[in-house]
C-alpha cells in the first residue's frame, strides 16, 4: 500500500485533504489492484454491464441466466458496491434505484419483451448518468469542509465518494497510472486543500491538445 512521506506535503494541506489524496492514490495502487482488495464497480458501471449482458441475452439464450444473476447482484442490499447501495444514486437518482428494485429478474426467462424493456431503460439510465454522475460527485466533494476538525465524519463521506469515483474514472478510460500521477502531483500543490477541487477537475473528460517535440539531427532531410 502506498503511503506518502510527511516531508512531501505542502504545508497548506489539512488532515482531510491529505486523507482524500492518500485514499485516492491507494485505490489505484498497482499492488492493491492485483490483490483484488479494491472494488472496481459501482452503480454506474453495473448499469453499463446490464446493457452489455441484456444485449447478449437477446441473441444467446444462455446469457439470460447471467442477466438474471447480474440484476440480483445489482439490487442486493448485502453488497456494498452495487446499484441500490451506490451513494450517488441514492442521493441524486433514487428513481433509477427504484426501477431496478421493482424488477423481477426471473420473469426475464419467460419473455423476450421483458429483456428488451430492461435494455432500453438501462440505456436511458446510462445516458442520463454518463456525465451527470461525475458532476454529482464533484458537487459532493465541493461541499466538504477540508478544514473541518470533524475528521471521522468527513473521512467516511470521502470513502463513499471515492468508492463511486474510482470505478467511474476507470470505466471512462482513465488508467490507474494517470489517476495515481495526478493525485501525487496534488501533494505539493501550494493551494493545499483547494487543490482537491483542481484534482477532481482534471477528470472532467475535456479533451486536451498536446504538442510533440521530435529531436533529430540538424541535417535530417525529412524536416
Amino acid at each position: 500500500m502506498w503511503v506518502s512521506q510527511s516531508n512531501l506535503w505542502n504545508s497548506a494541506h489539512t488532515d482531510l485533504s491529505k486523507y482524500f489524496i492518500e485514499k485516492l492514490k491507494q485505490r489505484v495502487d498497482h499492488e492493491e489492484t492485483i490483490s483484488n482488495r479494491h472494488r472496481t464497480s459501482n452503480g454506474f458501471t453495473l448499469i453499463g454491464e446490464i446493457i452489455d449482458v441484456a444485449s447478449l441475452a437477446q441473441k444467446r439464450i444462455k446469457s439470460i441466466n447471467r442477466l438474471v444473476s447480474l440484476l440480483s447482484e445489482a439490487t442486493s442490499k448485502l453488497l456494498p458496491s452495487n446499484i441500490c447501495n451506490d451513494y450517488i444514486l441514492k442521493k441524486y437518482h433514487s428513481d433509477i434505484i427504484e426501477y431496478y428494485m421493482k424488477l423481477q429478474p426471473n420473469r426475464l426467462k419467460d419473455s423476450g419483451r421483458e429483456i428488451s424493456d430492461v435494455l432500453i431503460q438501462s440505456k436511458i439510465n446510462f445516458t442520463r448518468l454518463k456525465q451527470q454522475y461525475y458532476l454529482d460527485i464533484k458537487c459532493e466533494i465541493e461541499q466538504i469542509d477540508f478544514k473541518s476538525t470533524f475528521f471521522e465524519r468527513n473521512a467516511l463521506l470521502i470513502d463513499q465518494l471515492i468508492d463511486c469515483f474510482i470505478p467511474y474514472l476507470l470505466h471512462q478510460g482513465y488508467s490507474n497510472t494517470s489517476i495515481s500521477d495526478i493525485a501525487y502531483r496534488a501533494i505539493k500543490k501550494p493551494e493545499g486543500f483547494n487543490s482537491i477541487i483542481q484534482l477532481v477537475n482534471n477528470f472532467n473528460g475535456t479533451k486536451r491538445n498536446f504538442r510533440f517535440l521530435i529531436k533529430t539531427s540538424i541535417d535530417n532531410e525529412g524536416f
